[in-house]
């Protein structure tokens, strides 16, 4: 359980860094979730470690 929660966590923290660093300005989670077509509550939920895809 524990091993789960540590890799969501590092998941999440990689998502956001590769979001922020993917392109030459900074995504925001809107823009994010439009070029995913996933919702935008659940990418926050990704990027916090609360839920793994």
């Amino acid at each position: 359980m524990l091993r789960r929660k540590l890799f969501r966590n590092l998941f999440g923290k990689t998502l956001r860094q590769k979001r922020y660093e993917g392109s030459k300005k900074k995504l925001t989670l809107s823009e994010f979730v439009s070029k995913t077509d996933l919702d935008d509550s659940y990418i926050g939920k990704i990027e916090r470690g609360e839920k793994l895809l």
